[in-house]
């Protein structure tokens, strides 16, 4: 079967470099906002247990409460950055699979199949 138009290779890399750049940049965009009030959270919460304490307004008791709420907001956050991460690596896989399967399909002149 002969090909009816060949692969650009220079030019489908360039493609898939711009659409990873797009949903990379979008996604980390919504990363540095989400993770930018996230950590003054964690942040505000860390100065408030220290001045508690150092005024005597938290108990020794009352100290581990509060510092397992740091804590607790902090793994929170580090598990909604893994989750937001995933769902950029799906987004990128199939970003890059749609691009890399246009390029094919236009040499052939038909559809293929697509990997899941």
């Amino acid at each position: 079967m002969a090909s009816k138009n060949l692969i650009d290779t220079g030019k489908l890399l360039e493609d898939l470099r711009k659409t990873a750049g797009q949903v990379l940049k979008k996604d980390v965009g919504t990363y540095a906002g989400f993770s930018e009030k996230q950590l003054r959270d964690i942040v505000k919460q860390a100065a408030e247990l220290q001045q508690g304490i150092i005024a005597g307004e938290i108990s020794k008791e009352n100290e581990a409460y509060f510092s397992q709420g740091i804590k607790d907001m902090t793994v929170n956050f580090a598990n909604t950055l893994e989750g937001l991460a995933l769902v950029t690596v799906e987004k990128l896989w199939n970003a890059i699979v749609d691009a890399v399967w246009a390029a094919i399909e236009k040499g052939i002149g038909t559809s293929i199949q697509k990997p899941k």
